[in-house]
């Protein structure tokens, strides 16, 4: 089976077909081929996280000069810093497990959910954070 394209005009492409069908190769082609058309144009493929090393590895190897100068390969979070970056917006801290401990425990305590605050008293997040302030005061 062939995959099939269907075209926006906003420069989205969709790709439809059964699983080994072609549609990753036929999608790399078609930007490849775009970009080389279009040097200066910028082309971004947005991928989860784990696959843009490998998606960027693919784009080099399958484009005949063997580079990608207007290909980005992106994931969301990376796509998010790219345009913090290009606006000139400072990084936003993004909360890290025990932050998150931190604000659950405080909305279970302000919040009449009798079970929900029980949970979260119990969690292992909420150990951790009582491990780790443990720490911080005993120093």
């Amino acid at each position: 089976m062939e995959a099939a394209i269907f075209r926006r005009n906003m420069g989205y492409r969709f790709y439809f077909g059964a699983s080994g069908a072609g549609k990753t190769y036929r999608a790399f082609s078609d930007i490849i081929n775009e970009s080389i058309k279009n040097r200066e144009k910028r082309y971004f493929i947005i991928v989860p996280e784990q696959f843009t090393m490998q998606t960027q590895k693919d784009i080099v190897q399958m484009h005949p000069s063997h580079a990608s100068n207007n290909i980005d390969v992106l994931s969301f979070n990376r796509l998010a810093y790219r345009i913090f970056e290009e606006l000139d917006i400072e990084n936003p801290k993004l909360l890290d497990e025990l932050d998150k401990a931190l604000i659950l425990r405080k909305i279970a305590n302000q919040v009449e959910l009798k079970a929900w605050k029980k949970a979260v008293s119990k969690s292992r997040l909420y150990r951790q954070y009582q491990i780790t302030y443990i720490r911080v005061y005993a120093i």
